[in-house]
C-alpha cells in the first residue's frame, strides 16, 4: 500500500539542518547560484551534502579547460612579472613563450595524466597549439583597442582588492558570495572610465537573455555590477571568448590573409555591448563601417551603430541588468535558505537537460511519468521582452 502513494519526491530540510550545513551567513559563488537554478535537488547534493563522484582516469572537458585557463593566466602573469608591454611581443616572441610555459605545466605532477597514453599526447599537442593561437589573437585583440588588460584570474575574495559580494536579505540572514573571473579590461580617455569582463570557455557559448531572466546566467553580469562598482567605471561589456581548434572549411582561390581572416572570427568576443559608437571603437580601432572582427558590433556606411544588427544595450539598460542580477542572488540564496530542495531539472529550447550528465540521477530517479517531476524551462524570449520584464520589476 505504500508503494501506490510512494513518491521521489524530496522534502523541504528544516531550518536545524540548514544552519548545520551553511551556518549563519551562506557562503557561495555565482556558478553555485547558477547550479541551484539548473536544479535545486543537485545542488544540495553536491554542494550541501557534499557527495562526491568517484575519480576516473580519463581526460575531461573540465580537465582540458583548466589546462587552457592555467596556461593562459601563467603568460599574463609572467608578462607582469618582467614587466613586458605585452602590446609589443611579436607574433614569434609569443609562441616562444607560450610553448616554454606549455612544457613547464605539463611536466606539473598535476598534469601528469596529459602523458598517460599516445592518445592523451597527441590531444595535449593541440591544446598547445590551441592556447598559443588562443593568446596570440588576445594580444592582437589588445594591440587593437585602447583597453588595457586590469588583471587575469581576479578574485573577489576577502584576500583580494575586489572584496566578497556581499547581501543582507528581507529576513536578516547574510549572503557572501566568492569567486574569480578570467580577466578585467579597462579603458580611460577624456569621456571617462570603461570597464569590460571577459571569461574564457573551451566549449560553444554564448550569452542568452532569456537565462539572464531566469537566473542562469547571471555570473559576468554580477563581476561587472561589483567591479564598475568598485572602480567607479561605465560598464563596457561582457563577453566569452572561445578557446577552440574549429577546422575551417576551404574555399577556392582564398588568400592567407583571408585564411587568418576567418580564423580571427573564430575568437571574436561573444557577448553584450555598451551602444555606444565611441566604446565600440575603443574596443575595435580598426572599424570605420560593417561588422566588427573583434565585437558583436556593426557600423552601417555613415559610421553609425545598427541596433538590429549589434548586440548591444544602452547604459541604462545596463543598470537593469545589474540589478536583476542582484535580485536573482537574493532570490536564489533565500530559497536554499529556506530548505527548498525541489527536484527541477533545467530543461533548454533543443529539449537537453542537465539530467543527462547528472551524476546524481541514480539517487533522484527523476522521471516526468511520476507525479511531480517536471523540467524547468523557460520561453523563448529576445532581448527586448526580457529588457521589458526586468522593467517591470523595477515597479
Amino acid at each position: 500500500m505504500e508503494g501506490m502513494t510512494d513518491t521521489n519526491l524530496p522534502k523541504t530540510v528544516d531550518e536545524e539542518n540548514i544552519k548545520k550545513l551553511y551556518g549563519t551567513t551562506l557562503k557561495t559563488s555565482i556558478s553555485r547560484l547558477e547550479q541551484y537554478r539548473r536544479c535545486p535537488f543537485s545542488f544540495h547534493l553536491k554542494y550541501g551534502l557534499k557527495l562526491k563522484e568517484p575519480p576516473e582516469f580519463n581526460l575531461r572537458t573540465v580537465d582540458t579547460g583548466t589546462f587552457m585557463h592555467e596556461m593562459i593566466a601563467s603568460f599574463f602573469d609572467e608578462v607582469e612579472e618582467k614587466n613586458i608591454n605585452y602590446k609589443a611581443l611579436t607574433e614569434k616572441e609569443i609562441k616562444q613563450m607560450t610553448e616554454q610555459l606549455i612544457e613547464q605545466g605539463l611536466a606539473l605532477r598535476k598534469n601528469d595524466l596529459f602523458h598517460s597514453s599516445p592518445k592523451l599526447q597527441n590531444l595535449t599537442k593541440r591544446l598547445s597549439k590551441v592556447v598559443t593561437k588562443a593568446i596570440g589573437y588576445i594580444i592582437e585583440q589588445l594591440k587593437n583597442s585602447d583597453f588595457e588588460m586590469e588583471g587575469a584570474e581576479i578574485e573577489f575574495s576577502n584576500q583580494s582588492v575586489y572584496e566578497p559580494i556581499r547581501l543582507t536579505l528581507d529576513t536578516g540572514e547574510k549572503v557572501e558570495v566568492t569567486g574569480k573571473i578570467d580577466r578585467i579590461d579597462m579603458a580611460k580617455d577624456d569621456t571617462g572610465k570603461y570597464l569590460r569582463i571577459i571569461d574564457y570557455k573551451s566549449s560553444a557559448k554564448s550569452l542568452d537573455y532569456g537565462e539572464i531572466l531566469a537566473g542562469l546566467q547571471i555570473q559576468l553580469l554580477t563581476y561587472l555590477d561589483a567591479a564598475t562598482e568598485i572602480e567607479g567605471a561605465v560598464p563596457a561589456g561582457v563577453f566569452y571568448f572561445g578557446l577552440m581548434d574549429s577546422v575551417l572549411k576551404a574555399k577556392k582561390n582564398q588568400s592567407d590573409e583571408e585564411i587568418k581572416q576567418e580564423i580571427r572570427k573564430q575568437f571574436k568576443l561573444n557577448g553584450i555591448l555598451l551602444a555606444d559608437v565611441h566604446v565600440v571603437k575603443m574596443m575595435d580601432k580598426k572599424l570605420q563601417n560593417g561588422y566588427s572582427d573583434v565585437v558583436p558590433a556593426f557600423l552601417d556606411k555613415e559610421g553609425k551603430l545598427s541596433m538590429s544588427r549589434s548586440n548591444v544595450v544602452s547604459q541604462e539598460q545596463f543598470r537593469m541588468l545589474q540589478k536583476h542580477t542582484k535580485h536573482i542572488i537574493a532570490q536564489i540564496s533565500k530559497e536554499i535558505l529556506n530548505g527548498n530542495i525541489t527536484m527541477r531539472p533545467y530543461q533548454n529550447k533543443a529539449k537537453h537537460s542537465n539530467c543527462e550528465f547528472c551524476p546524481y540521477k541514480s539517487i533522484c530517479n527523476f522521471s516526468v511519468d511520476k507525479k511531480g517531476n517536471n523540467y524547468f524551462r523557460i520561453q523563448a524570449m529576445d532581448k527586448e521582452e526580457v529588457l521589458e520584464k526586468i522593467k517591470e520589476e523595477e515597479k
